[in-house]
């Protein structure tokens, strides 16, 4: 398996990278979302 991990937010990767790479990503992987107050990320 690919993990990818990134601090930016959907709206992020699509100004930074285009519509199209943010649509590919969201068919391409299994989002998992952690709240920005959680301490515990494991």
């Amino acid at each position: 398996p690919t993990h990818i991990t990134s601090n930016l937010s959907a709206s992020e990767i699509e100004t930074h990278y285009g519509l199209r790479v943010r649509s590919r990503l969201r068919e391409m992987v299994n989002l998992i979302s952690y709240d920005k107050t959680t301490n515990d990320k494991r």
